[in-house]
Formats: structure tokens, sequence, C-alpha cells
């Protein structure tokens, strides 16, 4: 428990550290694949979408610490929108990317799921295993034993 309660200090920043991590090491082998079943072209299609993904999840997570640390009540509306921007971001970047020369369309698309995947999956359990991920700090009152919220 004292590795969960260290976390919830700034869950924001440590979700876009461990969550960038885990996208990378998931990358690795997938970009390789890529460049494996299509060249070189979707090698770097694959580490285009790659790049796509760990990046706005890194900046997503430094936004979200920023927003808690001025107005932690808007934190969870901020966040939904922050995801249907980086949907639209994709989609957006991946059109345009297709008629880009050199990369490989369906490299960039595949790792560009796969990579979401990764990095929600991380965000579920990351958010369900760390106390204060999305609520507000409040002491507790004077006298009062400190209680997990989760609990009656």
């Amino acid at each position: 428990m004292p590795r969960a309660l260290r976390r919830s200090r700034t869950p924001e920043l440590e979700l876009a550290r461990y969550g960038a991590v885990r996208a990378t090491v998931a990358a690795i082998p997938i970009v390789a694949g890529a460049g494996l079943l299509r060249g070189r072209p979707g090698l770097v299609g694959a580490a285009v979408g790659a790049g796509l993904v760990i990046g706005l999840f890194v900046v997503t997570g430094a936004l979200l610490a920023c927003v808690v640390r001025r107005s932690p009540a808007i934190l969870p509306a901020v966040s939904l929108v922050g995801a249907l921007l980086r949907m639209i971001a994709y989609g957006v970047l991946l059109t345009v990317l297709a008629g880009v020369d050199g990369i490989d369309r369906a490299s960039t698309a595949v790792t560009t799921c796969l990579l979401l995947v990764v990095t929600l999956a991380y965000e579920v359990r990351f958010a369900a295993t760390t106390p204060g991920f999305y609520w507000l700090h409040s002491p507790a009152p004077d006298g009062a034993r400190a209680k997990e919220r989760t609990q009656g």
C-alpha cells in the first residue's frame, strides 16, 4: 500500500511516465514486426504511430497535472475532453500521413491502435489501483481517523 499512497500524490505525472514506458516497451516488437512484414515503409510508419501515441499520452499527462494544481474539481471533465481530442488528433494525423511517401499507412494505423489499447489498459488499471486519482484530496477533520473513501 505505501507505493500506491506515494503514487497518489502526483498521479497524473506517474500515469504519464509509466504509461509511456509501457507503451515504449510494447512498441519495440510492434515496430520491429512492421519492419519485417512491410519493409522500410512499415518500420517508418510504425515508428511514427508509436511516437504519436506515446507523445500525446505524455503531453496529456503533463496537462492534467497542471489542471489538477490549478482547479482539481474540473479534472474529470478536462480528462474526458482531452481523451476525445486525442482521438480526433489521431484520426486527423493518420489521414494527413496517408499520402506521404515512405510511410506505410497500414503499419501506422495498426501500431496506433495497438498502442492505444496498451495505454488505455494501463490507464484503467492505474486509476483503479491509485487512491486519490481523480478525487479531491481533503484533510480529515481534527481527531478523526483518515479512511479511504471507498470504505463505509
